[in-house]
């Protein structure tokens, strides 16, 4: 059979295409007019002297105009926009920083905006009750550790371990924020959808940029801590009895037991704490092994280069190409 010119495309004409149109003109022009009998208290029904628009879809419409009009309509493209960020110098932007009050729109499906649920300055003091939390659970241990050495207890300036453990706390929390900043101004270039939580997009700018906020504000505050000796004593203070308390209830443990049996018997627990000793040993490598590969990335500038570059050749392989 020989092909005809223009076989390729087949383009038909649709009758129904221009009745349905005409339908939806008709719909979109009662639903105006039922608004303003609504609005005035008048019901009159609207004529339909349309003959390609269905009866049984006129009278649905008829039925459904009241509902219509007491309702917003929010028709697609027409959501609120996206209040800008305010971007790094040098960084071309139209956001502006998101606060509490102020409503976020990050979810382009929901017709209305939604509050933005973190308060900077609620994360900034979570960011700090984590860090004072951290440097106490360390120096715990660290007193736990030199009371059970061989050698004896070591009298240690621990005001001074306190206030290094502040300035590498403070130390990370900026280089979480550089890093925040770097993304942030990538996620700018790139509009559409994420394929993975640590590819960001233009969306998720609004949340890079409070994240980087946060971490500079805390490791400020950190730093700033470190040089209160008032601080670093209370810290040091509430240390040391949190490793007496340990201390203390596993000597009045042990003597609990010695005295209820004459010996210190071995419980069931111990059973189970010895069976899994070498898999919270294995854990332990484990994490100790993920933190120097980490640290040497951080020496070794080439290293995060070529992570950055096979994250790009693996966002470009993307099948679904990032939308």
């Amino acid at each position: 059979m020989p092909k005809t010119p223009g076989r390729k495309r087949r383009f038909f004409f649709k009758p129904w295409a221009a009745a349905a149109r005409r339908a939806h003109l008709a719909e979109l022009e009662r639903q105006a007019k039922a608004e303003a009998e609504a609005r005035s208290n008048v019901r009159v029904s609207p004529p339909h002297d349309d003959p390609d628009v269905d009866p049984i879809f006129a009278e649905l419409v008829d039925r459904d105009a009241s509902e219509r009009a007491a309702r917003p309509v929010v028709l697609p493209g027409l959501e609120p926009p996206t209040p800008p960020i305010p971007a790094p110098p040098g960084v071309p932007s139209t956001l502006d920083t998101p606060t509490a009050a102020t409503p976020v729109q990050d979810r382009p499906w929901i017709s209305e905006p939604i509050d933005n649920p973190i308060d900077p300055d609620e994360a900034v003091a979570e960011g700090l009750l984590l860090a004072e939390n951290a440097v106490i659970m360390g120096m715990k241990n660290r007193m736990i550790m030199q009371t059970l050495a061989p050698d004896g207890f070591a009298t240690t300036d621990h005001i001074n371990e306190a206030r290094l453990e502040l300035i590498e706390a403070s130390d990370e929390l900026r280089r979480s924020a550089e890093i925040a900043q770097r993304e942030y101004v990538g996620a700018l270039q790139r509009p559409g959808k994420a394929p993975t939580p640590h590819s960001y997009r233009r969306r998720d700018a609004g949340n890079l940029r409070l994240r980087e906020q946060v971490g500079r504000r805390t490791a400020e505050i950190l730093r700033d801590l470190g040089d209160n000796s008032a601080y670093l004593a209370s810290i040091v203070d509430r240390a040391r009895r949190d490793a007496w308390r340990e201390i203390g209830d596993a000597l009045l443990d042990r003597l609990d037991r010695r005295l209820a049996g004459g010996a210190a018997e071995p419980t069931a627990q111990d059973a189970v704490d010895a069976a899994e000793r070498e898999a919270r040993i294995g854990a332990v490598h484990g994490d100790l092994n993920a933190l120097a590969d980490g640290r040497s990335r951080e020496r070794d500038p080439s290293a995060e280069t070529t992570g950055i570059a096979a994250r790009r050749i693996a966002e470009a392989q993307d099948p679904y190409g990032a939308f």
